[in-house]
């Protein structure tokens, strides 16, 4: 089944909403679309969440999506927040019903009566690398249960975001009381995230403003961000290396080298261990074990079998 009548470019993010068990769609346009198969044409709501005037020339470049929140990044280097309760609130009061030709009719999206609303983030943040996009987020939920401080949220997340110039930061999340609004922690370049690091340099060096090729910055670009063993480890990819760093530290643990052209990686659940595929090996999908210790040893045992590793359901 093909859905078609919403976005006017590609698209960002793509990922199923279990709370209403429905498909979410971004694209650069800015337009975010709720998606049902069971429909004739599919799509159910549909909101901006870029200004109807963007005389800026903004795009979304990035989304990221998480059990309670959706974040997107811009061309301009901002990252914005918003809760999945907040969208759905919004859907259910401006969108009750979208046809697929009450869209394609319409040449510009945003005067149609389903598609005029704009929604404004819960929170943002900045990058700090004024005309880097932001090319990747990833987050991750910390048990915080053991802190021993007063008043300690049983949970923490943590959002890590990337950019076109191979920058990668972390910040801490903050939900407000009332549940409408988010806030994110350091607020300043001299500031930094408790107990964990902020800046990850996964680029070779920041370039000099005055020596920036904005053309040719994709080749340092964060293409992937992801978190293993509960947010210990952040794995940082870019076209050709991926990286993995201690997140209380900052400092770097192993480097992948030699990729081409890699742009995703899949995290393979596994109940002992951190596995994940890379595909920037031309047409070889690749596998790897974060704790190279534990696979040397399975490759010393005759019993072992990579379908146990990888544990597929034949």
């Amino acid at each position: 089944q093909m859905w078609t009548g919403v976005h006017t470019e590609p698209l960002v993010g793509l990922s199923w909403v279990s709370a209403v068990d429905l498909v979410c769609s971004v694209s650069q346009d800015g337009s975010l679309a709720f998606w049902d198969s069971s429909t004739a044409c599919g799509l159910t709501a549909a909101l901006y969440l870029l200004p109807p005037q963007n005389e800026d020339g903004i795009s979304l470049t990035s989304a990221h999506a998480s059990e309670n929140y959706l974040m997107v990044g811009t061309s301009q280097g901002q990252v914005m927040i918003y809760t999945w309760q907040q969208i759905l609130e919004q859907t259910a009061e401006t969108t009750t019903e979208i046809t697929a030709g009450q869209v394609s009719s319409n040449s510009d999206r945003r005067s149609t009566a389903n598609l005029i609303h704009h929604l404004e983030p819960a929170g943002s943040l900045w990058m700090g690398n004024e005309g880097f996009a932001v090319t990747s987020i990833g987050s991750t939920v910390v048990d915080n249960s053991n802190n021993p401080r007063p008043g300690s949220p049983p949970e923490v997340t943590y959002i890590a975001t990337g950019d076109s110039q191979g920058t990668v930061k972390q910040w801490q999340l903050f939900p407000a009381q009332d549940g409408t609004r988010v806030d994110t922690w350091p607020k300043m370049e001299s500031q930094r995230v408790s107990g964990m690091a902020h800046l990850f340099a996964h680029a070779p060096a920041v370039i000099p403003e005055n020596e920036r090729d904005y053309a040719s910055s994709d080749a340092n670009a964060i293409v992937d961000l992801q978190y293993l063993q509960n947010g210990k480890v952040l794995l940082t990819a870019s076209s050709d290396t991926v990286v993995c760093w201690n997140t209380d530290s900052g400092r770097k643990s192993h480097s992948l080298e030699g990729f081409d052209n890699l742009h995703n990686v899949c995290l393979l659940p596994q109940p002992r261990y951190s596995a994940f595929c890379t595909n920037g090996m031309k047409n070889v999908l690749c596998i790897h074990d974060y704790d190279m210790s534990l696979i040397e040893n399975e490759e010393e045992d005759d019993d072992f079998d990579v379908s146990d590793y990888l544990n597929f359901d034949n």
